[in-house]
């Protein structure tokens, strides 16, 4: 049987696809088309006609007869999947490194080998030639954020793949690739994909060593260290964490609704002024399990946050962890599916951290539900989507994930990410005046902002957070404030009081 005339080969990142591949695919004969999506950002239109385009057979040019497609996993193919671009028809072939670190070394590597070479006016051949002893000094934030691009390629993959039949080339471990595949894709020595050693990449390996067990990289140069012993005994299957301050009117349904799902809650309020700490008191045993106190310093400090849920979290050693806010909601996108059986079908198909998609409710214009369920209640809403995979707030505790480097959004750690995104119900501000009061003349940590944290809640005026009406294109509105089918087709990238004045009164 004939080979399908169209192949797309999956890459997480272009990081991960091998230079010595790349520069001899043109041997393969096919037409090659390399990262199309690029520059097309999340214009899901354009994508789609992109895709749709490669996926015609007769877009083929003159004299070829076959295609290859290297599609990194980026953020255009969120919420894209192979029938929607009309590509079921193609043979897949997924590519990956069993050593992350390597390929992004690999890759900063040439990176600055290229500046390098034009800010001399050099040439800058590909591959770096052996004899030229270059050696980079790895940047910190470039090879954390790099190698979290690969594990949520890894998830975009997934979600846009689905149960698609594939073929794999795996490399930079201990076994050789299908040299047949490889020769079809015209590598006909697979030399040049052998493993080099870290001292011939880097300038100090021993600091790239010291990234590696910072962030638990899966490398065969490093042994990380153990991880704290985790005892069975009474250890908890979930449990979640909020830190709060002056959330009075949001303790009682958030406690309601984790208590409805058997999740025990560890609460820390941070310096409460409006009885938060009271209520909260009240509620331990009818929904809190356990509450602590993290004194303010003057402003909001994100990291002094989660560094206190981060102890607590040591002291528990839950199996599994719930990061949230309180107010907000977290749940399943599946109708009847409750927390434990998210976390159970995740473990279950080998994941260990389920991100959320954000949903922002807002009351309208006059309309205030303090002292209200507004669960039960709010049904005006936006899908924020900035990027995808942005707000990861479940995950295996004690496998050496942590949130502590991505203002608790995203995690560093050995990443297993299901490609499967749930609801994240944010109810920011149960009024108009709920809102003002809550951002205007906020003060925030100044190490923080310093970080380029919090920087589209800095200098709000009153003014800007007048709510819109239902006109507003960017709302939607659900039918049953209890429903879980919400929409994702109509995603925007910023909050409401950065949207144009004329949708709001």
């Amino acid at each position: 049987m004939s080979q399908p005339w169209l192949t797309i080969l999956a890459v997480p990142s272009m990081a991960v696809a091998p230079l010595a591949l790349m520069q001899n695919l043109h041997r393969s004969g096919a037409e090659i088309v390399v990262d199309p999506l690029s520059g097309l950002a999340q214009d899901r239109a354009a994508i789609l006609t992109r895709l749709r385009g490669l996926a015609a057979q007769d877009s083929l040019p003159e004299g070829s007869s076959a295609r290859i497609v290297v599609l990194p996993g980026t953020a255009a193919l969120d919420r894209i999947t192979l029938q929607d671009a009309g590509m079921q028809h193609a043979r897949i072939i997924r590519m990956d490194s069993a050593d992350p670190t390597r390929a992004v070394i690999r890759a900063l590597r040439i990176e600055a080998w290229i500046l390098d070479r034009r800010a001399r006016d050099a040439p800058h051949p590909l591959p770096i030639p052996a004899d030229a002893g270059f050696r980079i000094t790895t940047d910190a934030q470039r090879f954390k954020t790099m190698l979290q691009e690969i594990q949520i390629g890894r998830a975009l993959l997934a979600a846009f793949l689905g149960d698609a039949p594939s073929g794999w080339l795996r490399f930079d471990d201990e076994t050789v690739p299908d040299p047949a595949l490889l020769a079809e894709l015209g590598l006909t020595d697979p030399a040049p994909l052998a493993r080099e050693p870290l001292s011939d990449l880097v300038a100090d390996e021993d600091a790239l060593r010291n990234l590696i067990r910072r962030f638990r990289v899966d490398s065969p140069d490093v042994d990380l260290p153990a991880l704290p012993a985790l005892h069975s005994r009474n250890r908890p299957a979930m449990m979640a964490y909020v830190c709060g301050r002056n959330i009075s009117s949001y303790l009682p349904v958030m406690t309601d609704y984790l208590r409805a799902q058997d999740v025990p809650l560890t609460y820390i309020d941070n310096g409460s002024d409006d009885g938060s700490s009271e209520i909260a008191a009240e509620l331990v045993g009818r929904g809190i399990t356990e509450l602590h106190h993290l004194p303010y310093a003057g402003a909001f400090s994100l990291q002094a946050q989660l560094q206190a849920k981060q102890r607590l979290m040591e002291v528990h050693a839950p199996e599994w962890v719930l990061h949230m806010d309180a107010d907000e909601i977290l749940q399943s996108r599946q109708p009847g599916q409750g927390l434990h059986d998210l976390a159970a079908h995740a473990k279950k198909s080998g994941y260990n951290a389920v991100n959320f998609d954000e949903f922002v409710f807002l009351p309208r214009p006059g309309e205030d539900f303090s002292g209200r369920d507004y669960l039960a209640e709010m049904t005006r809403y936006y899908f924020l989507n900035p990027m995808p995979y942005r707000l990861i707030r479940m995950w295996r505790h004690g496998v050496g994930l942590s949130n502590l480097d991505s203002a608790g959004h995203r995690l560093t750690g050995p990443l297993k990410l299901s490609p499967v995104s749930h609801n994240l119900r944010h109810y920011i501000a149960l009024s108009e005046r709920a809102a003002q009061r809550k951002y205007v003349g906020r003060s925030f940590s100044a190490d923080e902002l310093a970080r380029n944290w919090h920087r589209n809640r800095v200098g709000l005026a009153a003014e800007d957070l007048a709510m819109p009406d239902d006109s507003a294109p960017q709302l939607n509105h659900l039918p049953d404030p209890a429903s879980a089918d919400l929409r994702r087709d109509n995603p925007v990238h910023q909050h409401w009081w950065t949207w144009p004045k004329t949708t709001a009164r």
